[in-house]
């Protein structure tokens, strides 16, 4: 039997704002989501956007 597991990843994005970053991951992850065999992986959106200190 199959379990499902939730995992946080962190990105790094350089974007000209929050929005864009969330764009580019946004898309990057729906079509991760979308390649892999169905059932095996769900896209949940993003929980938290952060700035990084340089």
């Amino acid at each position: 039997m199959n379990q499902r597991f939730g995992i946080t990843v962190k990105f790094l994005i350089s974007a000209d704002s929050p929005e864009e970053a969330e764009e580019i991951i946004e898309s990057a992850c729906e079509k991760m989501a979308t390649s892999i065999h169905e059932g095996d992986v769900s896209y949940e959106g993003i929980e938290d956007i952060e700035e990084e200190d340089e």
